[in-house]
């Protein structure tokens, strides 16, 4: 093999640019960075105790990774599977790669604390992912064959992309696979191109690594990837002999096996994906209005400013590569920016209909103009040297060419400066309303029947986190994702089961809270505040501090719809039963049926047990005599 030992690119530029003091100047920036990160975590006196505590991060999708992360988490240290059966919400439903696909972060990272419930396990990786990214954006421009210069002015314009508004809503948002995707598919394509220019085991090593990762934190961007990764292997592998093709073929192939123990699980339960009955989302012109007015783009351009700096340089750089002979680089980097900006604008037309949110993927595009970007920032200070005669003299033009640029644009870039100097920390911990009503629902509930909590976008951001902090099973809570059949019975924003709920007549109410065992309704809109009023079997009516309405309901309470039986617990994979008599040979349960639930008694059987009014049938005990005891798991 060519190089076996030799890891350093040939192509890498030297000069000033190669000093090694940029390491120095890259190890600045990244110091910088992480104080600035351990302010989201608190003021200066309290960030470690925020970052570290069990406080959960409450916004965005963060506690529905928390919760899901720990369920993958306990699932894998069980049987190295990350899908498992959770009985807490929807009457049980399949936690599989189809529900909640970001949260696979989260699920490393409690299995690294222990498999158990860790808020700090999660913050702490939040912060370490936030961290990296710079560093990772810099090894891949030093891959590509950037020198250490440019290398650490990309990392300095990732800083500056991560703390603008695009990065920090992904950020808030608790799109932690996103982000380390994005990076590591930028990685990917950088270390092919060293694995091309000078071929060797550490290199394929490192595109094999990265491409593992890319594919584990986010599949959709590493099939967006496949055709960056094809016009490169055409662009540059007729070049080389086969055990270089042979080698590339193992990487793709030691990617794909190493995340084979999730997607199978994506590939058996493909099925279980729905399209919500109800949806807010806004599509077409109105999707990229939306983009806009959330980014305040227009009026505030801040995030606008950044972009019309990063992208004429970027282009300017692409096309500095293209003169200099780069054709390899200028070709892939130019096709990768337009198309990931061209996903990322045009993704409200199409993505909806997909379940991919592409806007992110202007994230994206603005890390992968990092590198041509940084190239142009540094080649400016050389191509004004050879305009100037002297590289004294280019660069003192340079640096006046820069503050003008910096005195004509100081009123954005002042908001920028004082955005980064005043950042507003993440929220942690329940806010004492939420906390309140929380206390309030463990007072006025209990374990014998389910809770319908209507969901709100408001929220999304704590109600995943019911099974730690109310201890209750619910019928809804895991918020507007749940976009699997077994969420389609929530209550959303008026809707029940994706009918307003003033079309449910009694007996169609009275029915759904049999079946799904309903013994409190928490209302948050008028309109089911007001249906749930005129029905009689609601008894009681109170208001809750968050300002929504607690109904008790006025019927039986029982996970046992035929026979008869007591739920004594249950946890992740497993519910446990006694006092079991059945009714004609059967006991059917309010709890969803799914392949591979196994009785702890050899003499019951399970079955399903179909319903008119629900897609997914429930659980049918079969047995003959009465049993003292019984548990079932799911063995997957």
């Amino acid at each position: 093999m060519e190089n076996l030992v030799d890891s350093q690119p040939a192509h890498v530029e030297q000069g000033f640019g190669a000093s090694r003091g940029w390491w120095v100047v890259l190890g600045i920036l990244a110091v910088w960075h992480a104080l600035l990160t351990l302010g989201l975590f608190g003021p200066e006196t309290q960030a470690y105790s925020g970052l570290t505590d069990e406080r959960p991060i409450i916004s965005g999708r963060h506690a529905l990774h928390l919760y899901h992360g720990y369920l993958g988490a306990r699932a894998f240290s069980a049987n190295r599977r990350l899908s498992t059966y959770d009985p807490y919400f929807y009457a049980g439903y399949p936690k599989t790669p189809w529900f909640d696909a970001g949260g696979k972060p989260a699920e490393l990272l409690l299995w690294l604390g222990g498999a158990q419930y860790r808020p700090a396990a999660w913050k702490l990786g939040v912060a370490a992912t936030w961290v990296l990214l710079p560093l990772i954006v810099s090894l891949a421009a030093w891959s590509a064959g950037l020198n250490r210069a440019a290398s650490a002015v990309s990392a300095f314009v990732v800083i500056l992309v991560c703390w603008s508004d695009c990065g920090r809503e992904l950020l808030w948002d608790g799109s932690i696979d996103t982000l380390l995707a994005s990076t590591f598919g930028l990685l990917v394509l950088c270390l092919t191109l060293l694995y091309h220019r000078s071929p060797n085991i550490l290199a394929l090593a490192g595109v094999a690594s990265a491409l593992w990762a890319t594919c584990f934190m986010q599949a959709f961007m590493f099939l967006t990837l496949l055709p960056l990764a094809v016009m490169l292997y055409f662009t540059t592998g007729w070049q080389h002999r086969t055990w270089w093709h042979l080698g590339l073929l193992a990487a793709f192939a030691t990617a794909l096996a190493g995340n084979w123990f999730w997607l199978s699980d994506a590939l058996e339960f493909w099925w279980i994906r729905a399209e919500p009955t109800e949806t807010s989302t806004p599509t077409g012109v109105l999707a990229m209005l939306e983009f806009f007015k959330r980014h305040q783009m227009l009026e505030q351009p801040m995030l606008l400013g950044l972009v019309l700096v990063i992208a004429p340089a970027a282009a300017v750089g692409i096309v500095a590569w293209h003169l200099q002979g780069k054709t390899v680089e200028a070709r892939l980097f130019a096709l990768a920016c337009s198309a990931y900006a061209l996903l990322g604008l045009s993704g409200g037309f199409w993505a909806p209909h997909l379940g991919v949110e592409l806007n992110r993927l202007l994230f994206t595009a603005l890390v992968f103009s990092a590198l041509p970007a940084g190239q142009f920032f540094v080649s400016s200070f050389d191509w004004m040297g050879k305009l100037t005669g002297t590289s004294l003299r280019g660069a003192a033009v340079t640096c006046a060419i820069l503050a003008t640029i910096v005195i004509g644009c100081h009123v954005p870039l002042g908001r920028f400066a004082r955005h980064l100097l005043r950042q507003d920390p993440l929220p942690l911990g329940f806010p004492d309303k939420v906390q309140q009503t929380v206390e309030a629902l463990q007072k006025a509930t209990t374990s014998k029947a389910r809770l319908l909590y209507e969901e709100t976008p408001a929220t999304d951001t704590w109600t995943p986190l019911f099974p730690f902090v109310l201890e209750r099973q619910s019928v809804g809570g895991l918020g507007a994702d749940a976009r699997i059949e077994h969420g389609v019975a929530r209550m959303r924003e008026g809707k029940l089961a994706g009918r307003s709920i003033n079309e449910w007549s009694d007996t169609e109410l009275a029915d759904y809270c049999r079946r799904y065992n309903v013994g409190w309704v928490v209302c948050h809109t008028k309109a089911s505040q007001d249906r749930f009023k005129k029905w009689s079997v609601s008894a009681d009516s109170k208001t809750l501090p968050d300002g929504s309405t607690l109904f008790t309901l006025r019927r039986p309470q029982n996970f046992v719809l035929r026979g008869k039986g007591s739920l004594e617990k249950i946890e992740p994979d497993a519910i446990t039963l006694t006092d079991l008599a059945p009714e004609e040979g059967t006991i059917v349960l309010s709890f969803h049926f799914h392949p591979g639930i196994r009785p702890s008694a050899d003499r019951v059987r399970v079955e399903k047990e179909p319903q008119v009014h629900d897609g997914i049938p429930y659980i049918r005990l079969r047995l003959t005599e009465p049993l003292a005891r019984l548990t079932l798991r799911w063995d997957h």
